[in-house]
């Protein structure tokens, strides 16, 4: 992770970080397989101990990588980006990305949209992935999931 300050004076910073992302995966069976919502928290992360400059550990995670830690229902195999929707999370309203691709449920490739947000709560970050099959994608479904999280 990289932290640049412009001004009179350019630093640049790399500071390893190890931190434990406690995370929550629930499931919703539909007709076209199972949808997936995961919850995942980490600490702010202050590269540079004397700038307020704050960075999200998991943000340096492709989508991908994020989907696969907590769950094995889905192996993304290819995602194309989408559009960015404003979501409410935590009372705080932030931009959500919602993507499309294919993924290997069962050994079968099927489509699948992703949907991830992120905010800062506290000294934590809590970033929120939803992952299911194309056809069954209720994008109000998973704002009303989203609104409702409690940290």
């Amino acid at each position: 992770m990289e932290a640049t300050i412009s001004g009179d004076v350019e630093l640049n910073g790399r500071r390893p970080v190890r931190a434990t992302a406690p995370i929550s995966t629930y499931r919703r069976g539909t007709g076209a397989g199972p949808a997936l919502v995961l919850v995942a928290t980490a600490p702010a992360v202050a590269p540079i101990e004397t700038q307020p400059v704050v960075r999200n550990p998991l943000a340096t995670l492709s989508t991908p990588a994020l989907l696969a830690h907590p769950q094995s229902v889905y192996t993304v195999a290819s995602l194309s980006r989408g559009e960015n929707t404003t979501v409410r999370l935590l009372g705080t309203e932030t931009t959500a990305r919602t993507d499309t691709g294919t993924a290997t449920h069962e050994g079968e490739q099927v489509p699948v949209t992703v949907t991830v947000a992120s905010v800062r709560d506290g000294e934590e970050f809590v970033t929120v992935g939803a992952i299911g099959p194309r056809s069954t994608a209720d994008r109000d479904r998973v704002r009303q999931v989203v609104a409702g999280l409690t940290h």
